[in-house]
């Protein structure tokens, strides 16, 4: 699940640090999914780390395994968790007839929401999809309007779910089922196992329990206090 949520977040953001595994994208500077360091053990070099921060000019958010209260010393605090789930019981998610799922080659329709659903890096995020070929793009549509969006990307034995965001007016309706019942049904095909993550902050995590989802792990995402 980590490799293929690193495969994602290098479509979209630039490794600066084979040591530190740094992540950055200077356009959506302000973004804590696209923008990312791993404490992978206690030996992270923090003076490093924030040397290439400085240089970089981005704010990049530090990703661990575990609680690092001694961040705290350093003027870090806990920002977020984000919690990642994998699909164990599809048979709770429901899917809308009237509801019709696509896969989309053009980026338009799918841009159109995911501007509105996430953070308006509309010019930026066409422009890394132009050399994301292995990613899968979808909408969801209610008769001639694209309502909703996902992105799915493959790996080894797993398909990871990304980018789903409907369109304020629209939710509530069944159109998130509706996706990540399509995403389950192209991953049974395929025999993957279909997994996603959640930050903790957006609500969510019950909604995808409730849906059949398993929580397997979380991360803590830790910043620089202002």
């Amino acid at each position: 699940m980590e490799e293929n949520e690193e495969k994602f977040v290098s479509l979209f953001s630039n490794r600066y640090d084979n040591n530190l595994k740094i992540y950055a994208n200077k356009v959506m500077s302000d973004d804590p999914f696209f923008n990312r360091a791993y404490i992978q053990s206690n030996a992270f070099n923090l003076e490093e780390f924030e040397s290439i921060c400085k240089m970089l000019n981005v704010k990049i958010y530090l990703y661990a395994y575990k609680e690092h209260k001694e961040l705290e010393r350093y003027g870090y605090i806990l920002y977020d968790k984000i919690s990642t789930l994998l699909l164990e019981s599809p048979y709770l998610i429901k899917g809308i007839e009237h509801i019709r799922i696509e896969r989309v080659k053009e980026t338009k329709e799918w841009l159109d929401v995911y501007s509105v659903a996430f953070e308006d890096y509309r010019d930026e995020m066409e422009n890394r999809l132009r050399h994301a070929k292995e990613l899968e793009l979808y909408t969801a549509n209610i008769k001639d309007k694209t309502v909703g969006c996902m992105a799915l990307l493959s790996s080894k034995s797993l398909l990871g779910l990304y980018c789903l965001g409907i369109l304020p007016e629209f939710r509530m309706l069944g159109v998130a089922s509706s996706l990540i019942r399509y995403a389950y049904l192209s991953s049974r095909e395929r025999n993957l196992y279909l997994f996603l993550q959640t930050f903790l902050k957006d609500n969510l995590l019950r909604y995808y329990i409730k849906r059949g989802f398993v929580q397997m792990y979380i991360k803590y995402i830790y910043t620089k206090a202002s």
